[in-house]
Order: C-alpha cells, then sequence, then structure tokens
C-alpha cells in the first residue's frame, strides 16, 4: 500500500514532467509547430505517470511473485537459462 510520500513524490514526479513538457510545447508554438502545449503537456505528464505506476506495481505486487519471476533484468534472466 502508498503511504502518503510515495503519493507527494508520484505528484511531484508527473508536475515537473509536465512543466517540461509546457516548456517544449512553448517553443514549439513559438516556431508555429504542429504538437504545442496542450500535447506536450500531456504527452510528458501522461510518461511519468506511467512510469511511476510501474514502479508502484514491483513494489506492491513484486511480493507475491514466488522466487525470480519479476525482474527488470531481461538479460540476466536468459543467461541463467543458459
Amino acid at each position: 500500500m502508498m503511504d502518503v510520500i510515495e503519493q507527494v513524490h508520484i505528484l511531484i514526479d508527473v508536475t515537473i514532467a509536465l512543466c517540461l513538457g509546457g516548456i517544449l510545447g512553448v517553443e514549439r508554438e513559438w516556431k508555429k509547430k504542429p504538437a504545442g502545449l496542450k500535447t506536450n503537456m500531456i504527452i510528458a505528464g501522461s510518461a511519468a505517470l506511467l512510469v511511476s505506476l510501474g514502479r508502484v506495481i514491483i513494489q506492491d505486487f513484486g511480493q507475491f511473485v514466488a522466487g525470480e519471476g519479476l525482474g527488470v533484468d531481461p538479460f540476466g534472466w536468459f543467461m541463467r537459462c543458459l
């Protein structure tokens, strides 16, 4: 279960991503290119949220997987199978 500190950390990560995406979007609108402010903010914010969600899933549900079934090193898993 997530505590308040983890939720605030995710909120800060998403807010930073929205700000950086907004800066990129403003620059693109200034140069009259497609995919401006709103589009870049949505893309950056959703990417940060998905990465944070993946982190939460690994932490919360990783305990239910027996052994080494859930990991972040696919090459290491491949080498152990050989």
